[in-house]
């Protein structure tokens, strides 16, 4: 699947292979010679078709994971951008890390070997815009979003993806993501460029849905174990039953995850 589509200054190019899936398809999107994120390795051919159209000075990557940086390697290699990361992920381009079976059958495998370098200001772009850098860890230590706050625009890579999330990787944190949350929320934007669900026109609003969303269920998962609900319990009481993507990820990415992030440490599991 591949759409293209443009907001002011913005190109936007989505690519996956589950285009009627949220989690199916990635965008990454061009600013001039700016790219942010690199769409997902089995999705090359179309991405570098996407960038030969111009040049590519600076790749930013708002983090590590394969559907967002996993062509990062090759851009560089083709059009020898300059690679920007959060210094907390510099590790994960140069030696690569685990990706489950199922990433790998939705996204493909990344090449690595990359030495990015640390994102440590503004980035000026040639149109006068600039990327602000926001660190916002939750879904991943090294989860950047970019902030442009003369046109109200904020890049959000997965800080966003949906206001009511029911499924968590076992890596994620949601607890941090709620503060990264707070601290998007207290910006002056208006316009969110998410990499799953593509332009959100009334963007801080959404945002501030989701903060809320998860701040209710941390509460709901604190009052239901305080009862004595089990962990099973409170799930399906909260988010229902697994679905078939629970299983296939061997619960790497399930709705159990969300319910034993948010679980009162002083309650017996």
């Amino acid at each position: 699947m591949e759409n293209r589509f443009q907001f002011e200054e913005v190109e936007g190019l989505r690519v996956g292979l589950y285009p009627n899936r949220v989690n199916g398809a990635c965008t990454l999107y061009r600013i001039g010679d700016f790219l942010v994120d690199t769409g997902p390795p089995n999705q090359w051919r179309r991405v570098r078709k996407f960038i030969s159209e111009k040049d590519v000075s600076t790749l930013v990557l708002t983090h590590h994971h394969e559907d967002h940086a996993g062509n990062a390697r090759r851009i560089h290699d083709v059009t020898s951008a300059k690679v920007l990361s959060h210094e907390s992920g510099l590790d994960y381009y140069r030696n690569g890390f685990e990706i489950q079976l199922y990433r790998r059958l939705t996204w493909g495998t990344p090449y690595w070997g990359l030495e990015p370098q640390s994102i440590t200001g503004d980035l000026n772009l040639q149109s006068g815009l600039l990327l602000r850098p926001i660190h916002t860890p939750g879904h991943s230590d090294d989860m950047t979003c970019f902030h442009e706050p003369n046109r109200g625009w904020l890049f959000t890579g997965d800080a966003y993806v949906s206001a009511q999330p029911k499924f968590l990787r076992c890596a994620e944190n949601p607890i941090l993501e709620i503060e990264s949350l707070k601290a998007l929320s207290k910006l002056d934007f208006q316009t969110v460029f998410c990499a799953h669900r593509g332009i959100l026109r009334d963007g801080k609003r959404d945002i501030q849905r989701k903060l809320d969303y998860l701040q209710g269920m941390r509460q709901r998962v604190g009052d239901l174990a305080e009862k004595g609900l089990s962990q099973k319990e409170v799930t399906r009481r909260i988010l229902g039953r697994e679905s078939l993507l629970s299983y296939f990820s061997l619960f790497d990415f399930s709705k159990r995850n969300f319910i034993r992030a948010f679980w009162p440490q002083e309650v017996d599991r």
